[in-house]
């Protein structure tokens, strides 16, 4: 039996290396990764978050944006940021660095963590095989969403079963439990679950639901009527010590957002956080969540849901056949026990095994359960409940995209398919026949895998889009981006009618989609609005210098029933070419360029004679030279207006002021010639979150190391 251990774990490892090197075959050439969401990491990009990846404020995003809720992610962008500046990496060897190997070493060593689940179970090791190629984790992955996402997915094992073996250990009895060991593993747990919210906020909220799930199971099943005066303590280091210890480690961004109550997804407008939304992005039906089976699966193309594929009903049946097998092996060994056994401790033992299991068995089986019926959003069946959740529930606010629930999914079956397929195994080897008796383990395992293979065949024939398959950089791109950062004023860019993923944007010149500016997504609307000759004051005072009509390179516009459209291109470009505001003044390949003249730069004001020169310290920080300035008179600030903008001169505060209901603008307080100091408030508060979070994962590793 060890032989077959040793053998099949070897086959399987290489099995899964192969798979990575035949789906993932960009990760190990020096080729541009491009498709989706995934952020290409230009050398402005690198330098910017290296001396910004803290700021509260990113003005590289639209009119600018409070990111002080959404920092969780900057220490990681840190350590990339000066990374990249002390090795002078390029974004090429950086994101296979931070990004994609961390992604596969985690998804390895997440299997670990899944066997020490249920240790008896011998074919554990197929669980790396279903957690990391199933349609979701792929889909997750063609679609860009490797940074932040992935590596939060890869890591939920990890932090899920560091709780549960905390919460195991938390409900033993009174005489066995260590408050040293018991505070020791849950700052380990904390630690880990800590690093989970800085890839991303949604799955660690996610996998804490998990954690509650089987704390919930574990008190209800295991923890008698004599042991109630300990539910505190249990729920001390399981779940009020860990938040704690989160907290000051994120204090950094916990810290400004509570005090200055900022929620950015209600900054983001009803495309994010209304019900329409929900509904919307509810594209998962029940059987594609319980089957594992994305909706996009293979093509991965927003909005374009296939029929059930018939194979897929496989892995719940199988998954779900868990609960059967398991009752079955508990009445076989209980009488066997009592038929054999003289020994009362060896029926207890069992017993206790047995609960365990039946513990573990039955919380995945949940798991996989709710994680479906979450996943398919406001779907029948009882599509309401998710609304409600949506609406009432903490924290459910983030999950318009309700396909983030899947990985409940992916959890619950990488524990509950090896488990059936052991038990499956076991029955196969138990027939007369001497090949099932010498192989039938073997058969089993290969059956399962050509299975598993043939559901995902697309990733394995090179079949699937996006990430997955490598792109350069045309040539007239390269081109384009060298003409717009070559200029030293401040300006921002418009791109019609949304902008194309190679097209540059820095701090010194924004781009930003005019679908998403003007909230219209028909060409006809779109350019009607942009023609209009009371749009070019508009246009002007948000500093826009360029109107450019990007080339079609990527399958992402101008698409008519999801095919390229040409005659929406040439539409634009005529439109804009009749436009009397606009003035085309390049053309790189098929990118066409048209200029906005009389365009104001980043700070201005509406007075004439009043001169101004900027020096931006940080996006949270400038410094203003004013001339010639006259009391009463505005500065305007082309950002989206906050009341959190202050501009100080020696003792005076200015609040910011809503300019035209968009931008901030500050009243000059005396006139003459002076600096006018701008800065954003949360940021105070984020520097000082930042002390507090540095001590707190010093002193947490220290006691660790103590302990």
């Amino acid at each position: 039996m060890k032989y077959f251990r040793d053998k099949i774990y070897l086959i399987t490892f290489i099995l899964i290396a192969a798979l990575i090197f035949l789906i993932f075959p960009f990760v190990f050439n020096y080729r541009l990764i491009s498709g989706g969401d995934y952020t290409y990491l230009t050398l402005t990009y690198l330098q910017y978050i290296f001396h910004n990846s803290f700021s509260s404020w990113i003005n590289t995003y639209n009119f600018g944006q409070n990111t002080t809720a959404l920092l969780n992610y900057a220490p990681y962008n840190f350590i990339i940021g000066i990374s990249a500046s002390i090795f002078n990496w390029n974004g090429i060897i950086i994101e296979r660095i931070f990004w994609w190997i961390p992604f596969f070493i985690l998804a390895f060593i997440s299997h670990f963590y899944f066997r020490r689940l249920l240790p008896i179970n011998k074919l554990g090791f197929l669980s790396v095989l279903i957690f990391l190629f199933n349609t979701y984790s792929l889909m997750l992955l063609g679609g860009g969403q490797i940074a932040g996402v992935g590596l939060a997915f890869v890591i939920a094992p990890i932090v899920l079963v560091h709780f549960i073996e905390l919460i195991n250990f938390a409900a033993v009895d009174e005489k066995n439990l260590s408050i040293k060991y018991l505070f020791k593993r849950s700052l380990i747990a904390s630690l880990f679950f800590s690093l989970q919210v800085v890839f991303d906020l949604r799955f660690a909220y996610i996998t804490f639901l998990a954690i509650g799930l089987y704390a919930i199971l574990k008190l209800v099943l295991t923890i008698s009527k004599k042991n109630a005066s300990r539910i505190f303590s249990f729920f001390f280091f399981v779940f009020l010590f860990p938040l704690g210890v989160t907290g000051l480690i994120h204090a950094f961004w916990l810290l400004p957002t509570i005090i200055f109550h900022e929620n950015p997804i209600v900054d983001l407008g009803a495309g994010f956080n209304s019900v329409q939304a929900v509904k919307y992005f509810s594209f998962a039906k029940f059987e594609n969540t319980l089957s594992l089976l994305h909706p996009y699966w293979p093509e991965n193309i927003f909005g374009f849901v296939h029929f059930m594929k018939p194979e897929f009903l496989v892995i719940p049946i199988l998954a779900y056949s868990s609960l059967l097998i398991f009752n079955s092996n508990v009445k076989s060994q209980m009488s066997n026990l009592h038929l054999k056994s003289k020994n009362l401790s060896d029926s207890g033992n069992a017993r206790m095994t047995n609960t365990q299991q039946a513990v573990t068995i039955l919380f995945f089986c949940l798991l996989g359960f709710i994680g479906a019926f979450l996943a398919k959003g406001a779907n029948d069946p009882f599509g309401g409940v998710y609304i409600w959740f949506f609406q009432h529930i903490p924290g459910f606010f983030m999950f318009r995209d309700p396909t983030k629930f899947y990985l409940l999914v992916a959890l619950s079956y990488s524990v509950l398919l090896p488990y059936s397929l052991e038990e499956i195994s076991e029955r196969v080897s138990s027939i007369k026949y001497q090949v099932l008796k010498d192989y039938g383990k073997h058969i089993v395992v290969i059956v399962f895998v050509i299975f598993w293979l043939f559901t995902i065949r697309q990733a394995v024939t090179g079949q699937l889009t996006g990430t997955f398959k490598s792109q350069q950089i045309p040539q007239e791109y390269k081109q384009l981006n060298t003409f717009i950062t070559s200029q030293p004023t401040y300006f921002r860019t418009l791109w019609l009618p949304t902008k194309q993923k190679f097209g540059i944007y820095t701090v010194d010149h924004p781009a930003i989609s005019a679908s998403d500016y003007f909230q219209i997504s028909s060409p006809k609307n779109l350019v009607k609005k942009i023609a209009n000759t009371d749009i070019e004051k508009l246009l002007q005072e948000s500093s826009f210098k360029y109107i450019i009509v990007p080339e079609y390179t990527d399958g992402t516009i101008y698409l008519k029933e999801r095919k390229f459209d040409s005659r929406q291109y040439e539409f634009y470009i005529s439109s804009l070419e009749k436009t009397k505001i606009l003035k085309e003044v390049n053309s790189f390949g098929n990118n066409k360029v048209f200029e906005i003249a009389h365009f104001k730069n980043h700070f201005w004001s509406p007075n004439n004679y009043i001169r101004l020169q900027v020096r931006e310290i940080s996006p949270t920080k400038y410094e203003i030279s004013v001339n010639n300035g006259i009391k009463g008179q505005k500065v305007v600030f082309s950002e989206k207006f906050d009341p959190l903008w202050k501009a100080k001169i020696d003792n005076i505060i200015e609040s910011s002021s809503n300019f035209e209901k968009n931008y901030n603008s500050f009243i000059l307080p005396k006139d003459g010639n002076y600096i006018l100091t701008v800065s954003y408030q949360p940021q105070v508060w984020v520097d000082r979150g930042i002390i507090i979070s540095s001590i707190s994962v010093i002193l947490i590793i220290a006691l660790i190391l103590f302990l």
